[in-house]
């Protein structure tokens, strides 16, 4: 059954992406920093799902440029807003990054220059087909950024908020998936062409480094980053199998190891599987085990 695939849309604020593209200048300025730099700049541990939206959002805003293969820097846009010259060029600045992001600027000139009802701007999203789930974050983060548009000269009439045909010097902003970046160990779904493509959702086990591309487990196959939405596991992952109370008799062991798991591999193929401590084998402890079995078919299939 095909499900609604939401387009692209910054995941907070402008106001927000502000403070975060200044936490990136006050650091480095301008200076063209790997993505792993900006996502500790923006106060996380390292490229994950979650740093990978706040960047993305920066770059619907037009507030980060895109330079080379995995390293960005903050746009001229952002520096006329963070250190601007006078308060016209930064409100300049401010409806310029308001409407960069193509989501918005198709919302506020189908509603003629005006901030829509909840309701209305809702059915308006749903009848873009868009996922329930991306529905909540576009609304709490379209209404506010509107609010920061200002005419140059703005009077006590009113008027459209927007300025006049001013063309933006900025580049335009690339094709980024906001909120759908997966990372190891994320299940996702992948539908390409209106359907989805797996029965359940799978495990990634590797990321392109330019995080365009991913894999799932089991499959070597590349998969579009944009074609992907992050699901939970459908089944609860097995109980740890407990250590084995008849062990084969004829399988010799070192003293103080204990028979854990056996299972056949083929007609004359049996792995076991022993371990030593006072703990049982947990999730950590296989989780290294996997690494190892991946690491060591790669090497047998080289």
């Amino acid at each position: 059954m095909s499900r609604a695939k939401s387009p692209k849309y910054p995941y907070y604020s402008l106001s927000k992406a502000i403070e975060n593209a200044r936490k990136v200048y006050d650091a480095d300025r301008v200076a063209m920093l790997p993505r792993e730099v900006i996502a500790k700049h923006l106060g996380y541990s390292g490229l994950s799902g979650a740093s990978d939206t706040a960047i993305a959002t920066l770059v619907q805003y037009n507030l980060l440029d895109r330079i080379g293969k995995g390293e960005m820097r903050v746009s001229q846009l952002a520096v006329d807003i963070l250190a601007p010259e006078n308060e016209s060029q930064k409100q300049s600045a401010i409806n310029r990054a308001a409407l960069s992001p193509p989501l918005f600027s198709e919302i506020w000139n189908h509603f003629d220059g005006r901030v829509p009802s909840e309701e209305a701007l809702k059915i308006y999203l749903l009848r873009r087909e868009f996922h329930d789930r991306a529905i909540p974050p576009v609304m709490k983060a379209f209404a506010p950024t509107m609010a920061m548009l200002k005419q140059q000269n703005e009077t006590e009439s009113g008027g459209n908020p927007v300025e006049n045909n001013e063309e933006s010097d900025a580049s335009p902003v690339e094709d980024e998936a906001v909120g759908t970046s997966a990372s190891i160990g994320d299940y996702i779904q992948w539908e390409s062409q209106g359907a989805l493509q797996f029965k359940e959702p799978q495990r990634v086990r590797w990321v392109s480094e330019d995080r365009d591309w991913l894999a799932v487990e089991g499959s070597s196959a590349g998969i579009p980053m944009s074609e992907i939405t992050i699901e939970q596991p459908s089944a609860k992952l097995p109980p740890i199998i407990p250590p084995i109370a008849n062990a084969d008799p004829a399988v010799k062991r070192e003293a103080g190891f204990t028979e854990w798991f056996r299972v056949k591999v083929g007609a004359d193929k049996l792995i076991t599987i022993n371990y030593k401590g006072a703990d049982d084998i947990g999730p950590r402890e296989i989780q290294k085990m996997i690494a190892i079995l991946e690491a060591q078919k790669l090497a047998l299939e080289d």
